[in-house]
């Protein structure tokens, strides 16, 4: 991934994770969801975001455009394909 996109997708994962604790988002489904919608927004081809404690994945993405990290014990899948 890009250094923009890693930015942004930092960026937008605190947002959500943010909005959650504040009781404005209720469920990590929506948090995956505004992420999904400000990712396909921000940048061309389909994305798709998986949030969440514990998970596992295995999945086929477009080489430099997938990303996964933590914010606490949250954790962030984010990947671009087709």
């Amino acid at each position: 991934m890009s250094p923009e996109a890693i930015a942004f997708a930092v960026e937008v994962a605190r947002k959500g994770f943010i909005a959650l604790l504040k009781n404005d988002l209720k469920y990590w489904q929506e948090v995956a969801q505004m992420v999904k919608q400000e990712f396909d927004q921000k940048f061309d081809g389909t994305w798709h975001v998986i949030v969440g404690q514990h998970f596992g994945a295995f999945v086929t993405h477009e080489a430099h455009h997938m990303i996964y990290f933590s914010i606490g014990q949250v954790n962030f899948l984010i990947y671009k394909h087709g």
